[in-house]
């Protein structure tokens, strides 16, 4: 069984990599630095609108593999 995070607004399946390594890769933690926020400082993830893109659910796991 690989190992799971649950981040509130979205819960990540990983993928062990060595016995005691496992990654989890493309979970945002930021909003995009893209058109009028380039070159200023973060912006706080809206974890609304990821929940909302990826349409998920109470029983939903994305594969961060």
């Amino acid at each position: 069984m690989c190992p799971i995070v649950d981040l509130v607004y979205a819960t990540y399946l990983g993928k062990q990599t060595y016995s005691n390594t496992v990654v989890y890769l493309g979970i945002p933690c930021a909003e995009s630095p893209v058109g009028d926020l380039r070159f200023r400082a973060t912006v706080r993830l809206n974890t609304t609108r990821v929940y909302e893109e990826n349409d998920l659910n109470e029983e939903t796991v994305v594969d961060a593999t």
